[in-house]
């Protein structure tokens, strides 16, 4: 949630900001990259650390990282200070991310893990459609200049009680569990970059291209993110019906036929707007799961390292996106170089998807068990990359 409501804040505040610190287009867009870049490597760095450290403390750090991060933004008076903060913030809500996703995938029993944690993610949804409730209430009360201020500030607060709530968690035998864990892992050193050894390498490489794939649209509207909230729910429930992969290359199919056809076709503009149901049905609900699908791919103590590269391999490689699209759209027209990226990043979407195992009602503890076992004795094979 708290990804989804920074991402649709700052894209509804970028005219005051350009007024505020009298900036360009080119500005305000690095603003949005550095965001999206440093929380790349907070979702990696977070993932690191809780496979060292355990998953609920620095699921708590992130979360009281962000909210910070999101409230000094109201307070910054200088371009270069907003594009530091924006930086510092980043780190926050890529790690609340990619460490919460792992800890639901390990928690939720594998009957039900599936629609669990794809329902869990629809409240990235949730998040966008909440910007939109924030962004009326301070620019309709507090009117002026200022106003994208208190709505910075008012988002911050809004991640404390998520913060004491989190605080309060307790899961005592999975605590326990990863205590254990993390007596064994401790003493092996850069153990994280095992992700790349022989038997992780491809199915490392193969999700990281998956991601990057998926990674090539945002909300706009508000009945985007209401057929986003939707398509989240459906596809949890996919997952566990039909399974990681065919969700996926369900999603990922039509996907494609819903952009290409919002892109091509002569419609208007009351056309347009029944389309952004099924376009944030499909484009953002093919998420849903895929935190699922990264967990169930890495043993417990290469799990958020593994997850955190993958998923934000994608996120962070996709900040070079604007810059393909503007000099593509240069020499094609927008809408032929934003139908070609569509097609590329869904082919290598479903390329991947069909390389990589299924791993629908995976037992995590005998995962773990066989983790172990190679981290014993470090075999060199290569991973299983056939479905079953």
């Amino acid at each position: 949630m708290l990804d989804g409501m920074d991402i649709n804040i700052f894209s509804l505040i970028i005219p005051s900001l350009l007024a505020a610190f009298a900036i360009g287009r080119g500005e305000a867009g690095a603003l949005a990259t550095a965001a999206l870049v440093s929380s790349a490597f907070g979702g990696w760095l977070a993932g690191v650390l809780s496979d060292r450290f355990g998953r609920l403390p620095v699921l708590h750090v992130t979360i009281l990282w962000f909210s910070l991060a999101t409230i000094l933004c109201g307070f910054v008076h200088n371009y270069d200070v907003f594009l530091a903060v924006r930086v510092i913030q980043g780190l926050g809500f890529g790690g609340e991310w990619a460490v919460g996703s792992v800890l639901m995938g390990e928690i939720i029993r594998k009957e039900i893990r599936g629609k669990t944690v794809g329902g869990v993610q629809s409240v990235y949804a949730i998040g966008c459609l909440l910007a939109l409730g924030l962004f009326c209430a301070p620019f309709a009360l507090f009117a002026g200049p200022n106003a994208w201020r208190i709505l910075f500030v008012i988002a911050g607060l809004l991640g404390i009680p998520l913060f004491i709530a989190r605080m309060r968690m307790r899961l005592e035998g999975f605590q326990t569990a990863e205590m254990s864990a993390h007596a064994r892992t401790k003493t092996d050193g850069l153990v994280f970059l095992q992700i790349f050894r022989s038997r992780y390498i491809g199915r490392t490489v193969l999700a990281s291209l998956m991601c990057l794939g998926m990674l090539n649209s945002a909300p706009y509207i508000a009945v985007y993110d209401i057929g986003t909230f939707c398509g989240y729910l459906c596809a949890a429930y996919l997952c566990d019906l039909i399974g990681r992969r065919r969700k996926i290359l369900i999603f990922a199919v039509a996907s494609l036929v819903i952009a290409v056809s919002y892109l091509q076709l002569p419609i208007d503009n009351a056309l347009m707007f029944i389309l952004g149901f099924p376009l944030g049905f499909f484009t953002l609900g093919i998420y849903s799961g895929i935190g699922l699908q990264l967990t169930e791919m890495y043993p417990r103590h290469l799990r958020g390292a593994g997850q955190g590269f993958c998923y934000n391999f994608g996120r962070g490689a996709g900040a070079l996106r604007p810059a393909v699209i503007g000099f593509a759209s240069m020499q094609f027209g927008l809408a032929k170089a934003l139908v070609a990226l569509s097609t590329l990043s869904y082919f290598i979407v479903g390329a991947c998807v069909l390389l990589l195992p299924e791993n629908s009602g995976m037992n995590l503890e005998e995962l773990d068990r066989q983790g172990k076992q190679v981290s014993r004795h470090s075999p060199a094979t290569s991973p299983q990359l056939s479905s079953k």
